[in-house]
Parts: structure tokens; C-alpha cells; sequence
């Protein structure tokens, strides 16, 4: 499961794509606050989630980093730089599915993907610099960005 945060200042887009993001992935999200860094890796290995993504803005455009949380240890993965993504707003209570599955193996690395999808799934794919997220083949909410390696 993934941990969703924002920067400790985050704009309303910014918190509004975290949201979304974390209902896409069936995750977390958490409201940052003024918590420290090690305080959020914390919150993220005792709420069960193996990855956190923190949604901060460079150059004004949103940055999802990636990091692998294990036994009070962390690592960073890969990265991506968002241009631009589709402004729907993805609800909870209209969950798309029951998990997400990519036939990619570097996106099932970077987001912690389970292999052995369960239930109504949600597709994932990345080609052309574009995240894609499709339920019965049709396309639900997308990101354009390019995957930083770190």
C-alpha cells in the first residue's frame, strides 16, 4: 500500500492530486501538517503502506518522489515529474476497483504493485511519457511527466 503526503505548504491542486492519487492506489493520504520527515516515515510503516509518496512542487509543477519503507529504514526510488494530469477528481467512495496492475515491471517496482492482482483491477500503464489509468478499457485519469531515476 502507498502512503500519500504533500509538501508542509502544499497548494490546493497539489493536496487535490494526493487525494486523488491515493484513491487511484487505494491508499493513504495524510494530511502533512507540520510533521517531520521521520514522524511521516513512521506513520507510513505502522499504518502497513511499503511506499510513501511525497507530492511537492518544483517549479510549480508537481514532483511524486517515491521511497521504500522498511523496518524504520528508507530509500528513495525513482521519481516523476509531472507536466500535466487530467483534473478529475478521483472520490473514495466511488473506488474504481480493488487493486491496480501493470504489465510494466518498473512501474510495479516504483509504486510497490502487487504482481497477483485480486478482484475488479485497475490498469496501469506508462508509454510515452504518459501514467494512464484505464477501468474497462476506458481511460479514468492520466499524468504526463517524465520518471526521474535517483
Amino acid at each position: 500500500m502507498i502512503f500519500f503526503t504533500t509538501s508542509l505548504n502544499p497548494n490546493p491542486k497539489t493536496r487535490e492530486l494526493a487525494r486523488s492519487l491515493s484513491n487511484l492506489f487505494f491508499g493513504i493520504y495524510f494530511n502533512r501538517g507540520s510533521r517531520s520527515f521521520s514522524d511521516i516515515i513512521k506513520r507510513a510503516e505502522s499504518s502497513g503502506c511499503s511506499r510513501v509518496c511525497f507530492i511537492t512542487l518544483e517549479l510549480g509543477k508537481p514532483l511524486l518522489k517515491m521511497a521504500s519503507v522498511s523496518n524504520n529504514n528508507w530509500e528513495w526510488i525513482d521519481s516523476m515529474k509531472v507536466g500535466k494530469y487530467s483534473n478529475k477528481k478521483i472520490k473514495q467512495e466511488k473506488a474504481l476497483g480493488s487493486s491496480v496492475f501493470s504489465k510494466s515491471r518498473k512501474i510495479n517496482s516504483i509504486f510497490g504493485l502487487e504482481k497477483n492482482p485480486f478482484g475488479n483491477t485497475v490498469d496501469l500503464s506508462y508509454s510515452k511519457k504518459k501514467l494512464l489509468f484505464k477501468k474497462d478499457g476506458k481511460e479514468v485519469f492520466w499524468l504526463e511527466g517524465t520518471i526521474v531515476k535517483r
